[in-house]
């Protein structure tokens, strides 16, 4: 049916909207996360520090859209997605310095996005979420590293008309934009 992407830093309540959208819309959408989305890509995280990030984020993504994302868009899913391509934008170019070139070329046979949302939340929100969280290797970079990662979701936000949703507002006013925005765009009924 339709892959619904959910973009933004770990912290701004991407999981927790997912969670909640995932009740509302019943046994026909799907959940899942990349690169975490897949045991292999769980463990390939494990491995940020020891390969190369891009390398690793590429080869969950494919390992993702091979068994959990196409053969769902196959069967007629809505697919809820906690990140894709946008967040290699973010993170490796913007934050780390990747070609964006190269990140194209990485990304050019995944399927594409019907929606994208990405959720803002502030640094200090942010961090106060993440208090009690195991954090990965990425997740202890600069406070400048985030602000190019910011930087660059709000970027692509505006280039590509993704829908901006505030990480601080209550979660049911989130889910009923989310869902009001999917009725207009892909025509999803309940």
């Amino acid at each position: 049916m339709a892959l619904v992407v959910f973009e933004g830093r770990d912290g701004c309540g991407k999981s927790a909207l997912i969670a909640a959208l995932k009740k509302h819309l019943g046994a026909n959408a799907i959940a899942t996360s990349d690169p975490r989305g897949t045991p292999h890509g769980q463990f390939l995280i494990t491995l940020l520090g020891q390969r190369d990030e891009l390398d690793l984020f590429t080869e969950a993504r494919q390992e993702l859209v091979a068994t959990v994302i196409g053969p769902a868009l196959k069967r007629g899913n809505l697919v809820l997605c906690d990140r894709y391509i946008d967040s290699t934008y973010a993170y490796q170019v913007a934050g780390s310095g990747y070609s964006r070139q190269l990140v194209d070329e990485r990304n050019a046979s995944f399927p594409r996005a019907n929606v994208t949302f990405v959720l803002f939340c502030p640094d200090d929100v942010i961090k106060a979420r993440l208090l009690d969280k195991v954090t990965d290797d990425i997740e202890k970079r600069s406070a400048d590293y985030f602000k190019r990662v910011d930087a660059e979701y709000s970027n692509r936000a505006r280039q590509f008309g993704y829908v901006e949703l505030d990480g601080t507002a209550p979660m049911e006013t989130n889910v009923e934009r989310v869902i009001e925005h999917l009725h207009r765009t892909i025509k999803f009924n309940l």
